[in-house]
């Protein structure tokens, strides 16, 4: 049984069709169909294996992630003549338009790691797209630049498309940035300031701007917060998707009784819970720091954060072993839950 939008039960009527295809031979497609959900990324005969992957593992985990369907096919209409057998094949995905360029983006870069150039070699220049609407900026990185522009496991390259809302990928050494104009443009300003992180801290002026929020650390905590080689703020902005730096020189005096900015940019449902999360982190170290004279409290807005104060006997049984309740609580709400202080 299939339910929804007609537009959608047809859809979803092919995509059966072509997987049930699967079993027992080619799936055919019309390259040339107007249902404008396909995209087709060429693959060299001697990559299709590694994009595969055992038993389709990696075709199954690019679906998993954007929400793809995705197989390799042979098409008819105007686009066959230009394959030629036995030196690439065609890898068809299909869904929605940012879906399925994540995903072809993806691709791409596992093609690129086993065959360098082969999708880059023709790129000369950075090129940024026209227009509000979805589209690819390509920005080109120097080989040494690569790695810290990645991060430990992808991390970096995670941050900066979460904290931007685009889909981020390094497609050799040419990053390419799929989203609207203000997401794409977020996610080179990020990227941009990561690069120069590489010379040293930086300063970037925060005021009209819509998304970041600075929070205030006394300069005691700022260690604690940060963890060792960074690893609290690294393991705040892998939960939350945001990117999060400290604006303040070390080497500057600190005034007695004044305090460290530390900017948090990103979504604004993602900035509140990095930054609720900072503040109970705080609260640790400085009781009262945030929670001084601070009241039960239920906000008007249709967005906003209400606050409530438990006494002492209730809190460990609303947070629950190891934070599982206040998890459980969270996920069947839809709401934030944050614990701040004692």
């Amino acid at each position: 049984e299939i339910r929804g939008p007609k537009e959608a039960r047809e859809r979803a009527k092919k995509y059966v069709k072509c997987v049930m295809s699967q079993r027992v031979g080619p799936v055919y497609i019309d390259e040339n169909g107007d249902d404008d959900d396909l995209v087709v990324v060429h693959v060299p005969q001697d990559c299709v294996g590694f994009v595969t992957g055992g038993n389709g593992s990696f075709l199954r985990q690019v679906e998993e992630e954007f929400g793809t369907i995705m197989f390799f096919a042979e098409f008819a209409g105007k686009g066959r003549a230009k394959q030629v057998k036995g030196e690439i094949e065609k890898l068809a995905i299909f869904g929605p338009l940012r879906a399925r360029k994540s995903a072809e983006l993806k691709v791409k870069a596992a093609v690129e790691s086993k065959t360098p150039g082969y999708f880059t070699k023709h790129l000369t220049e950075d090129h940024h797209s026209d227009g509000e609407e979805f589209g690819i900026d390509m920005v080109r990185l120097k080989a040494e630049e690569v790695s810290w522009a990645l991060g430990k496991k992808g991390s970096t390259k995670r941050k900066v498309a979460k904290s931007s809302g685009a889909s981020v990928e390094y497609v050799g050494n040419w990053v390419h940035i799929a989203g609207t104009r203000e997401e794409r443009h977020h996610a080179c300003e990020y990227l941009d300031w990561i690069m120069q992180q590489l010379q040293g801290p930086i300063r970037v002026p925060t005021k009209g701007r819509g998304d970041v929020t600075v929070m205030e650390i006394p300069y005691d905590c700022v260690g604690y917060v940060t963890g060792v080689k960074r690893a609290t703020l690294a393991r705040i902005e892998e939960e939350w998707g945001v990117f999060m730096m400290f604006m303040d020189r070390k080497e500057e005096v600190k005034p007695e009784g004044s305090f460290a900015k530390l900017s948090i940019f990103g979504l604004p449902r993602a900035r509140r819970g990095a930054e609720l999360k900072v503040m109970s982190a705080v609260e640790g170290k400085c009781p009262g720091f945030y929670t001084k004279g601070l009241r039960s409290e239920l906000t008007k807005e249709s967005w906003g954060t209400d606050t409530y104060k438990f006494r002492e006997d209730e809190l460990s049984y609303a947070l629950g072993k190891e934070g599982a309740t206040r998890r459980k609580l969270a996920r069947a709400s839809g709401c934030i839950i944050e614990y701040v202080g004692d």
